[in-house]
């Protein structure tokens, strides 16, 4: 090979080393926080506490699951924030426009409570069944008594619902359209149930 073609191939392939990286893409889990149906809210004041994920998912990049074993994690497709952030700022205002309770709270000291609401995210990803994808999440709920810290109200969840095909343009984008439905509906659920 001669020392021009050495050349051509050293600089096409820099060429294409030094190509631009792929563009990143950021997603947030929202939705209206519509007033409830009580009319009169109860006196009391609920702490609203940072939910706890599970470590799988406790990073910016969404988590993919083409399978029961596997996660992948895509740093193209990234959360806008901590999702456990957007998650209790989504419950906090939700439990506030909610009208059952009188007074939430998401910061210690600000009023003592009389309850903690304490939450975990056991999923949040993109699930792959056969050739569909669906939207998972996963949560379970706990109210605590202030003054002795009992549990006096548990609620759990586990919903998927189909997004598309895996590799469909858009899928992410209504992954995650379809987990800010889920959140709403699931705890609308869990305040007629509280």
């Amino acid at each position: 090979m001669s020392t021009a073609a050495r050349f051509a191939l050293l600089t096409a392939l820099f060429a294409v080393g030094c190509g631009r990286p792929p563009a990143r893409s950021y997603y947030t889990l929202t939705y209206p926080a519509e007033r409830g149906d009580f009319a009169t809210p109860h006196d009391v004041t609920i702490r609203v506490r940072e939910v706890d994920l599970r470590e799988s998912y406790r990073r910016t990049e969404l988590v993919f699951r083409p399978d029961v074993h596997e996660i992948r994690y895509d740093r193209r497709q990234r959360w806008s924030e901590r999702p456990q952030k957007m998650i209790t700022s989504l419950v906090t205002d939700h439990l506030r426009a909610s009208g059952l309770v009188s007074r939430v709270t998401d910061a210690v000291g600000q009023i003592a409570p009389d309850y903690t609401l304490a939450g975990e995210v056991e999923a949040i990803e993109q699930v792959v069944a056969g050739d569909t994808a669906y939207a998972r999440l996963a949560m379970n709920w706990r109210l605590l008594r202030a003054k002795d810290d009992a549990v006096v109200w548990t609620w759990r969840f586990d919903r998927r619902e189909p997004v598309g095909k895996p590799d469909q343009p858009g899928t992410v984008r209504a992954t995650v359209r379809t987990l800010s439905a889920l959140l709403d509906r699931e705890f609308d659920r869990a305040l007629v149930d509280l």
